[in-house]
């Protein structure tokens, strides 16, 4: 019995064989190569992650409560909240846009006598108004209803609630916009590439942060352990950090390390538990001209040699020499941290400045 077979299909099956095998093969090899850095290289990514926006607390507003005659407008005793926040204020401006502009007595209850902020919005809309303690001025100010109830049952005055979607837009009113800035101003948006990967990473530890404190306390004990982050926040697992712990810290700085394994490498070199974890953004170039804020450090880098030191340690120094620091004295002490003479000189020296977000452990 003869069986027919076909060399070219034959040949072009072993061709397919080859050629998917050869994929597989370089795939993988690609992905172990370069999985490391897929995981944890983020340092331009981090500034994609949007800050948290100053949006309205809508369940931790509270609500007023105005009190007039029967068919009138005016209000005679204004119930606001208790709890001093931007939202609240906007609620009690428009509770008090509700009185008579030529009441010249208000009753102020006695937690509210310390309040500039009420006191200004007050004369926004009275500019004749004088605060009393008396009761039975023309209009009442409280934050307990306990307190002008019996006014309210003698007068029989009627209720009505304000609550923050009633009250937002008199914010946009000019006169209340000017003392929403001065008394509850909202945190300016991150700007710069340093305050970017800041605030990402300030919004991903406020979520996780006890997360990463029971990691630290368990990887002293546990060298195998790993952090439970979601995978959606992988952008922090490449993060360059220091451990502080009795006054001196450890760093781990490698930007293509996960970030256990620099938290590992840290723990290492401390003789004791850390009390301080700061998490440090990328590093950007400086030089002796130039200028450094509060929430900034500084790194020195020279051949195999480097030196950091944190926010909390310039400031330190600060108070020691009784007077600010200047950039050019700082770039000085990292030199001796690092074993180098400070009036040495090359051009390969190089300084950083970094921003940091700190949590306590």
């Amino acid at each position: 019995m003869l069986i027919y077979v076909d060399k070219k299909k034959e040949r072009r099956k072993k061709i397919k064989k080859i050629l998917l095998i050869s994929g597989i093969i370089l795939f993988l090899i690609i992905n172990i190569l370069h999985f490391n850095t897929a995981l944890n290289q983020t340092s331009s990514s981090l500034q994609n992650i949007p800050p948290e926006k100053s949006a309205p607390i809508w369940d931790k507003a509270g609500v007023a409560a105005i009190f007039t005659a029967k068919n009138s407008k005016i209000a005679q005793i204004i119930i606001i909240p208790p709890t001093r926040t931007r939202e609240n204020f906007i609620i009690t401006a428009q509770a008090l846009s509700n009185i008579a502009p030529a009441a010249n007595r208000v009753y102020l209850a006695p937690d509210l006598h310390n309040r500039p902020e009420l006191l200004d919005l007050i004369r926004t809309f009275a500019p004749q108004s004088t605060p009393t303690e008396q009761t039975g001025a023309q209009l009442a100010i409280a934050t307990n209803l306990n307190i002008v109830l019996s006014q309210i049952q003698q007068s029989k005055l009627f209720p009505k609630t304000i609550n923050y979607t009633e009250a937002a837009a008199i914010a946009d009113s000019p006169v209340v916009a000017a003392l929403l800035n001065r008394y509850y101003p909202l945190p300016q948006t991150p700007q710069t590439r340093l305050e970017k990967e800041k605030a990402a990473i300030k919004k991903i530890t406020d979520k996780h942060h006890n997360t990463l404190k029971q990691y630290i306390k368990s990887a002293l004990n546990q060298p195998h352990a790993t952090p439970g982050l979601p995978e959606q926040d992988i952008l922090l697992r490449n993060t360059p950090l220091c451990l502080t712990a009795n006054n001196h810290h450890t760093c781990a700085l490698q930007t293509n390390t996960s970030l256990q394994k620099n938290i590992k490498t840290a723990l290492k070199h401390l003789t004791s538990p850390p009390v301080r974890i700061s998490l440090l953004t990328s590093a950007e170039p400086i030089t002796v001209t130039s200028t450094l804020q509060e929430d900034e450090g500084l790194l020195f880098k020279f051949e195999q040699r480097e030196a950091l030191l944190l926010p909390a340690e310039i400031a330190d120094l600060t108070r020691q020499n009784s007077s600010s620091a200047t950039t050019a004295s700082l770039f000085r002490y990292l030199m001796l941290q690092a074993g180098i003479n400070p009036d040495y000189t090359n051009p390969n020296m190089q300084f950083y400045k970094f921003k940091t977000v700190e949590i306590e452990l």
